[in-house]
This record gives structure tokens, sequence and C-alpha cells, in this order.
């Protein structure tokens, strides 16, 4: 009988977990929101200026072929979109708020994260493409005035360029951003467990 409340004694020991201190998990988790809500800013900021400088470009410079004008036009609506979508992104992931139960929080940052897993793929896809037949666009009039060796040299770089972003750099950043939401969804998941 003593082998016995041993075993149980042993049992009952590791069946019992720890208490998760969730004041250190909560810090963490907005320890990574923060840092996520920064880096979808500065990408804000960049589309930004990147908009202006484009504007500031089309309004200053006299083309002459109204492919350029379109190829513009097609670069700020790129731009406006990818700011509505970070705009859309900083108020879903600014506007949690971590007194919300851990079940409701949780439901939001897995929204969020469908939301990324959407824009880096499908819809990132089609923005390169659009981003691709702007320069195509814009080039027709830059290509008009060199010679063949400039365009042979500037289509590499930029079928290059496309094809690293979008296999490699893509990946790494889709990623890096997945593993800072599952992180966050994983801390927020042992709190929720806790209270149940």
């Amino acid at each position: 009988m003593k082998n016995f409340d041993s075993l149980v004694d042993i049992w009952q020991a590791q069946n019992s977990k720890p208490d998760i201190d969730y004041k250190t998990v909560i810090t963490q988790v907005n320890k990574s929101k923060n840092k996520l809500i920064l880096k979808l800013f500065w990408g804000l900021i960049a589309m930004a200026i990147a908009l202006v400088t484009i504007l500031f470009l089309w309004l200053k410079t006299p083309f002459s072929y109204t492919t350029t004008h379109i190829s513009l036009l097609v670069f700020v609506i790129c731009c406006v979109y990818y700011m509505v979508l970070q705009i859309k992104n900083l108020t879903l992931l600014s506007k949690n708020n971590l007194t919300e139960t851990p079940k409701f929080y949780i439901e939001k940052i897995q929204k969020f994260k469908q939301l990324r897993y959407k824009e880096n793929t499908r819809n990132y896809f089609f923005y390169t493409l659009a981003i691709g037949v702007g320069f195509i666009l814009y080039f027709i009039e830059f290509f008009s005035q060199v010679n063949a060796w400039v365009i042979a040299v500037s289509l590499m770089f930029i079928i290059l360029w496309f094809l690293g972003s979008y296999m490699y750099i893509l990946k790494i950043y889709r990623k890096r951003e997945e593993k800072a939401i599952n992180q966050m969804l994983q801390d927020l998941e042992r709190i929720k467990n806790q209270f149940d």
C-alpha cells in the first residue's frame, strides 16, 4: 500500500501543471504585437513616400507616351491599395485589447493571421503582377530612347528582382511573420488553458 501511495503522489506531481505567469506571457505578447505594428507602420510610411514620389514625378515630368501615364496610374493604384491594406492591418492589430478574454483575443489574432496569409500569397501575386505591368508600360517610353544593350540589362535586372522578391524574400518575410503570430497564439492559448 505504501508503494501505491508513492505512485499516486508521483502521478499527481506530474499531472499538476505549474501556474503560468500570465504577466510575463502578456508582456511577451504585447512585445510581439508592438513589433508587428511597428513593421506595418514603417511599411505604410515607406509606401506613402513612394506614392508622393510617383505623384511628383508624374506631375513634374513631361512624358510623351500615353503608356507612361497609364503605368504611373497603375503604380498609384498599387500604392493606395497597399496603404489601405496596411491601415486595415494596423487597425485590426491595434484595436485588440489584452483585457478581453483570452479566447476573444485569440480569435482576433487568428483573424489577423488569416488576413495576412491571404495578403502574402494571393493578393501579393496580383500586386506583383500589376507592378510588373506598370514597369512594362513605363519602360516603353524609356526603351524608345536607349540602345538594345541597356534594354536587355534593364529587363534582366527587373526579372531577377521580381523573381528574387517573390520566391525568396517573400518566403523569408512570411515565415518570420507567421512565426511571430504563432508564438503570440501559443502564449495566449497557454493563458486560456490555465483559466479553463
